[in-house]
């Protein structure tokens, strides 16, 4: 009787330096959401109870207990709860922060936020510093704005 070899398998991940995971578990109230926004990573969306809607590159979206939400890398997103919800987020650590907000001139932009700690943290370039908190405020009112819920 043959016999196979025995089954491998390998973590790869942060000391390997392949990539870097962040797990985030939050507990909403109805009527919390994020702004509309961007990451060069992705994010995975994960409703343990309740329900969260959403908006991925202008496409609404719905999900509840069980269900899972992907946020591609690159793509325009927002989520918000009409009902209380209790969901987690995996996504890739660093992965930076894009506030998108409306422009007079061109309906909108893309404002690069500059954090220092968080799974989004992000060192700003030379020249340029971290974004302040009340600046991050304000772009966090503008963005929300553009949301249609």
């Amino acid at each position: 009787m043959a016999t196979s070899p025995p089954a491998s398998s390998t973590l790869r991940g942060e000391d390997s330096g392949l990539s870097s995971i962040f797990t985030l578990h939050f507990e909403w109230s109805a009527g919390n959401s994020t702004s509309l926004h961007k990451h060069r990573g992705w994010e995975l969306v994960l409703v343990r109870d309740g329900q969260l809607d959403g908006i991925v590159d202008g496409a609404r979206k719905t999900v509840r207990a069980q269900e899972f939400m992907e946020l591609p890398a690159g793509s325009t997103h927002a989520i918000w709860s009409i009902v209380p919800t209790k969901f987690d987020v995996v996504g890739q650590r660093g992965l930076g922060l894009t506030m998108v907000v409306p422009h007079e001139e061109h309906g909108i932009r893309d404002v690069p936020v500059f954090l220092r700690e968080g799974p989004w943290a992000e060192r700003p370039p030379k020249g340029k510093q971290f974004t302040a908190e009340a600046e991050l405020d304000a772009l966090r009112q503008a963005s929300i704005s553009l949301i249609r819920t």
